[in-house]
């Protein structure tokens, strides 16, 4: 089975490794199929798609642009090819105020076109059965090559509790429920507690960057390098704020995932892909509410038999549960099946 995979994210982006290039290297490695890119890096606004001549099945992954998606459909349905779109966000609304975007019409469009869809979540498969009654769900798995099942002895000599937000957590609207928290800290703690705040800084507003008990971290770095990073690091807890929206409650659970393997405690809002996880148990769950992300954090400084507990507890689930192996990558080969067979 001969897959040609049509990508709008980069090649370092966690999504590309998560939602299909792990699973793919897996069954490739093992016979199974064979898979390339045919969506080449935009030169300008403009992307190159070079279309193999022995394709089975085309996969689509995450891409919104109508242009680029009439070309791969319109190649498609020239020579019977079924595709598969996948996706582990909301993708018809924007990230940062809820609103439509631009593209959902033509999105929509094509989402009906699809032979099937691929998703992260119950809840984002149920959102997009809406328009296509084809939906499987197929969940973020950690690929062992990047991230290691050995436990690191991470410790910082300091003896300070440091407490990591990382990514999407640091937009204005998810970051403003930890502000208090960062404040409250600051008198209590000092030095002896340190946020740090990994991401792109140009979220971070003046006040923020004006506590003396944060430290920003610039950039993206490749996904290898980060869970290389992130596993060898001394965070002894990390937060996940998420703020009410279309786009929140359909993400997916990466960050529960790589804090975990990684052996650190997290808090999470009580939403979307978290809001089902063992509050007290492998996480803490947390109420939209800056008083209740303040109390909470406090509790996880203060109460090292807790964080311990969370992180155990979350490391086993994620080590037991979300590794991808050959029992999951059979799983997605029944998936292109089903396709191919349709």
């Amino acid at each position: 089975m001969e897959i040609s995979v049509a990508a709008d994210m980069k090649r370092n982006a966690p999504s590309y490794y998560l939602r299909f290039k792990s699973i793919f290297d897996f069954l490739k490695n093992c016979g199974k199929i064979g898979y390339q890119e045919i969506v080449k890096r935009p030169v300008g606004p403009y992307r190159r798609i070079s279309f193999n001549k022995e394709t089975d099945i085309i996969v689509i992954a995450r891409i919104i642009d109508p242009g680029v998606l009439k070309k791969i459909f319109y190649h498609a349905s020239e020579n019977n090819i079924p595709v598969l779109y996948e996706t582990d966000d909301l993708l018809l609304y924007e990230r940062r105020n809820d609103a439509p975007i631009k593209e959902q019409g033509a999105l929509l469009e094509y989402l009906t076109k699809a032979s099937c869809i691929v998703t992260s979540t119950q809840y984002l498969a149920d959102e997009l059965r809406k328009y296509n009654c084809r939906v499987f769900v197929f969940p973020n798995l950690l690929d062992s090559r990047i991230w290691s099942a050995e436990k690191e002895n991470r410790r910082d000599r300091t003896g300070r509790i440091n407490i990591c937000c990382i990514g999407t957590g640091m937009l204005p609207e998810n970051l403003q429920f930890i502000v208090p928290a960062m404040e409250h800290c600051q008198r209590a703690y000092g030095s002896d507690v340190i946020f740090h705040l990994w991401g792109n800084e140009r979220y971070i507003e003046k006040k923020i960057r004006k506590f003396k008990n944060i430290k920003l971290i610039e950039g993206k770095v490749p996904y290898r390098k980060f869970a290389r990073t992130l596993q060898k690091s001394c965070f002894d807890i990390a937060v996940a704020p998420l703020c009410e929206s279309h786009f929140n409650r359909a993400k997916s659970n990466i960050k529960y995932l790589e804090y975990s393997i990684s052996g650190i405690s997290s808090l999470f809002s009580r939403t979307g892909p978290y809001k089902d996880l063992a509050d007290g148990q492998n996480c803490i769950l947390v109420d939209h509410d800056p008083d209740d992300w303040r109390d909470k954090i406090v509790r996880m400084i203060d109460d090292r038999e807790l964080r311990h507990r969370c992180s155990d507890l979350a490391r086993m689930d994620v080590l037991n549960n979300y590794m991808l192996d050959k029992q999951w990558a059979e799983q997605y080969l029944s998936i292109l099946k089903t396709m191919y067979d349709h």
